[in-house]
């Protein structure tokens, strides 16, 4: 359903983001997980990310979505980050 059909989204999207010189991240995760990016889903995610640049969607906040804030700053993902060598970048770094 949803998946599939953001992915051929995302496959004319890098075409044309390509084509315009906008950089962009190679794949994304998170965005049909529905506010459950959460400490596990996280710490689920780290060892299986593809090589190069990932970008995980998320809506942090200190009020609906704290799950969300708390799975972020989590000692024990950002432990499994280093541990992987995941390292968090901005937009700029692309």
């Amino acid at each position: 359903g949803h998946a599939l059909i953001l992915g051929l989204l995302a496959q004319r999207a890098r075409r044309v983001l390509h084509r315009l010189g906008i950089k962009h991240t190679s794949a994304v995760f998170g965005l049909l997980q529905n506010a459950g990016v959460n400490e596990e889903y996280i710490a689920r995610l780290i060892p299986r990310l593809p090589p190069g640049d990932s970008e995980l969607y998320s809506h942090p906040s200190l009020d609906e979505f704290r799950d969300e804030f708390e799975a972020l700053i989590s000692p024990r993902n950002r432990s499994l980050a280093r541990e992987h060598g995941v390292r968090l970048i901005c937009y700029r770094d692309l």
